[in-house]
């Protein structure tokens, strides 16, 4: 359904047709939010910056922007939601692959967590992923501690 509809809502979909993306107005100002090789989708915030549309911008526009349109982004999440938006909008030029290798970053640079409820909730928090679950978590830990113990010598 994704791959045929842009999501302009929790529950309203429009055929790909009846919407119109100025893609380098919209990478440009991406471009100018996301500081670094990754932003969570939620952190974007305010849409006033954004080319003016048919619709009006929100998380679920931009989510179904990322996943199909930007030159300069792609989406990065272990699924859509069925009630909100989530996700991570990572630069296609940056090395991280996939959502696991961009959580193992994240949680290295992060001082907020010490156990799998906090990585979980943290996750949540900043809008990586809508439920306090993911199978494989505690590999992920694994991996970001190290780093994390390095970052912050």
């Amino acid at each position: 359904v994704m791959n045929e509809m842009v999501r302009i809502s929790n529950s309203v979909l429009v055929r790909n047709d009846q919407i119109t993306f100025d893609v380098d107005a919209v990478d440009k100002v991406l471009d100018v939010l996301c500081t670094d090789s990754y932003m969570s989708i939620p952190n974007v915030g305010l849409y006033l910056q954004f080319p003016e549309m048919s619709v009006k911008w929100n998380g679920y526009l931009l989510e179904s922007y990322l996943y199909k349109y930007s030159k300069l982004f792609r989406l990065v999440h272990i699924g859509f939601s069925t009630k909100d938006y989530c996700g991570i909008m990572v630069r296609r030029a940056s090395s991280f692959l996939d959502y696991e290798e961009v959580v193992v970053d994240f949680l290295s640079h992060s001082q907020d967590w010490n156990t799998k409820e906090e990585v979980l909730a943290l996750l949540v928090e900043q809008g990586f992923q809508k439920r306090k679950k993911y199978t494989g978590i505690e590999a992920l830990m694994q991996k970001a501690k190290p780093l994390k113990t390095v970052l912050n010598e």
